[in-house]
């Protein structure tokens, strides 16, 4: 579970596990995101306004073709991804 997807995103680069879930899922692993976990597989998380700290862009995992834009007031949205 992800409270700061950016940050969490830039700790998963730091640590090296980025690369470890890329491999992972080229050699036919799967994965599974919820909330800012889903948003951390997309290829982008967009926070303009700071949300979740400074105001800024951090690109994702690429696993998933969708972007994120937090935003106020936060939604949830029913989506469906094959």
């Amino acid at each position: 579970m992800s409270r700061k997807t950016r940050s969490d995103l830039r700790w998963l680069k730091r640590t090296g596990w980025e690369k470890e879930i890329r491999k992972y899922v080229q050699e036919g692993g799967k994965v599974t995101g919820v909330c800012g976990g889903y948003q951390i597989m997309g290829t982008a998380v967009h926070d303009p306004d700071g949300l979740e700290g400074a105001p800024g862009s951090t690109p994702g995992l690429g696993l998933l073709p969708v972007e994120t834009i937090l935003a106020v007031p936060k939604t949830t949205t029913l989506t469906r991804f094959h």
